[in-house]
């Protein structure tokens, strides 16, 4: 039957038979809804949405274990390796960052440069990406951002080695409610309040350093990792030739 029977008792065995295809049809159900909304045209234009969606998967896999109870087996080293990475995640964003400059380089777009402590976890690297917190707008949602810097020291950027930069446009919710935090910061002299989880993604140093020319193709606020790239560059090449 794919349909509840509300009349059936769980405690006979006809009864758990017709509920055990209705968990599964729900379970079914949470998992289409979160593949839909996990394609790239939904995830990018409604990231709400897309995040919202996505908590259904813990609802989704009691509905599982409901249907088959074996699959616990089956979700236990998953589960597992989730819950390290939240730990991991929660002890490296737990302490709010040292914010040294946050400012407006236009009415849709900040600026957002942050310290980096001496005994931080991770070692950041050209393109990489962090998560980014502002409780004043919402305690519970972290957002991926590229930085736009290199940690390599160069003569014209002293400190580049223990800061880094984020480059934020106002293309959402958030990021709109990030520019009037901006504000807000700035008319009142206050220091904002930021938590930072990083470092996440691959290192491009990688890719470029193999290589005798590279064409850096971007646009819009797209061109933030390749200012990270270009000021990695040009600092490599104060101490060795590039051509």
């Amino acid at each position: 039957m794919a349909l509840p029977c509300w009349d059936c008792s769980l405690r006979d065995r006809k009864g758990r038979k017709v509920w055990i295809n209705v968990f599964g049809e729900a379970a079914l159900l949470c998992f289409l809804l979160i593949g839909v909304t996990s394609v790239p045209w939904a995830r990018r234009r409604m990231y709400n949405l897309f995040y919202n969606v996505h908590q259904l998967l813990f609802v989704a896999v009691i509905f599982t274990l409901l249907h088959w109870v074996r699959a616990l087996w089956f979700l236990l080293p998953a589960f597992v390796a989730y819950l390290i990475s939240r730990v991991l995640s929660h002890c490296n964003g737990s302490t709010a960052a040292q914010v040294v400059q946050f400012s407006a380089l236009s009415p849709a777009l900040c600026k957002l440069v942050i310290a980096r402590a001496p005994g931080e976890r991770g070692q950041l690297h050209v393109g990489q990406f962090v998560y980014v917190n502002v409780p004043a707008i919402a305690r519970f949602e972290w957002h991926a951002f590229t930085i736009a810097s290199s940690p390599r020291p160069s003569l014209y950027n002293q400190s580049s080695s223990n800061r880094m930069t984020l480059l934020i446009k106002a293309l959402g919710d958030w990021t709109g409610k990030l520019m009037l935090y901006q504000q807000e910061c700035e008319l009142n002299a206050t220091k904002p309040e930021v938590y930072v989880d990083g470092y996440y993604g691959a290192s491009l140093s990688q890719v470029y350093s193999a290589y005798t020319t590279v064409a850096l193709v971007g646009g819009g606020v797209g061109v933030t990792p390749l200012l990270g790239v270009l000021e990695d560059i040009c600092a490599a090449a104060e101490t060795r030739h590039i051509q």
